[in-house]
């Protein structure tokens, strides 16, 4: 029971979100995905707008949307934050219409232009970097992990300590950058995706996004040592409720390779980006993939970047 189910008038008028939806929103952790709980809170952005509030879903005009748009920019919102809401209501739209609560066709819902897109390029000697720094931030786990089991707590009272996946990040960033994949999809991987010398995606935000990616050398490498340790259905398993890492797992230490290899601030889909090679060169990314990392706990040094 609610309050609004009880009290006359309700207590609140609008939406309303759960502590659980709103906390930690950033960190990928909680019952929703980061998706729907920014979903959740746009709407409170919509329902702020008096005159879009008070309507019914077919009343919803393109005109009022515009006005929505401007009251929005003269708020002070930049392009890329508006069009988020405005995805939100083209969302409810398509939910209306197919769960058939309008008997009307809702208009088309469309985006501002000018929005600003991803345009950072990571470049060969920042990967060597990031790499570097990735595999020193593992050893740094690894000697954290020895010392621990030399302590008080494993020594003396039996506890002994969780052994770290301690190459998660360079593991994971070698997907990203050699397949191309989005963080998410590298996320969900499971065994079952690695057929034949290839990543396969089965599912996707679009019928394109079920595709068959030829794995690099270095990639087959990383899957071979992890498939031999693995336990779990996922590629990259981790404690939260879903079975694999989530997008806020390897946060800390990404930021931490970022600051330590001294590049410019990228985010985890940057990694995605490839600078092709110049027609008739090959000493950049696509002329990595076509080496080999060796396997086997000992190369762990050897495989903090590509083999040149």
């Amino acid at each position: 029971m609610y309050p609004h189910d009880v009290f006359s008038p309700p207590p609140y008028d609008g939406l309303l979100v759960s502590k659980a939806i709103g906390d930690d929103r950033d960190a990928g952790s909680g019952k929703y995905t980061v998706g729907q709980q920014q979903r959740l809170l746009r709407v409170g952005d919509l329902k702020a707008f008096g005159k879009l509030a008070g309507l019914r879903l077919d009343a919803i005009t393109p005109e009022v949307l515009a006005d929505f748009a401007a009251y929005r920019r003269a708020d002070g919102m930049q392009i890329s934050t508006i069009n988020r809401d405005l995805a939100t209501v083209r969302r409810i739209f398509h939910l209306a219409q197919e769960g058939c609560r309008v008997t009307t066709i809702l208009p088309r819902v469309r985006m501002l232009p000018g929005e600003r897109r991803r345009e950072r390029v990571l470049t060969v000697e920042e990967e060597q970097k990031y790499f570097q720094a990735a595999v020193v931030l593992g050893r740094e786990l690894e000697d954290s992990y020895r010392r621990a089991l030399e302590g008080i707590r494993a020594t003396k009272r039996g506890e002994q300590p969780k052994r770290p996946d301690a190459y998660l990040l360079r593991d994971v960033a070698t997907v990203l950058v050699d397949c191309g994949l989005r963080p998410e999809e590298c996320h969900r991987l499971k065994w079952e995706n690695i057929r034949d010398g290839a990543v396969e995606i089965f599912t996707g935000k679009r019928k394109a996004s079920r595709r068959r990616i030829p794995a690099s050398g270095r990639v087959l490498s990383v899957l071979d040592m992890r498939r031999t340790a693995s336990i779990s259905d996922w590629v990259f398993p981790a404690d939260p409720s879903s079975g694999h890492i989530e997008t806020g797992t390897l946060k800390k230490q990404h930021d931490k390779a970022v600051k330590a290899s001294k590049i410019p601030a990228l985010v985890p889909y940057d990694l995605s980006a490839y600078l092709p090679d110049p027609v008739g060169e090959g000493d950049g990314p696509f002329h990595a993939q076509e080496t080999r990392w060796p396997c086997g706990p000992e190369h762990h040094d050897a495989l903090c970047s590509p083999q040149r």
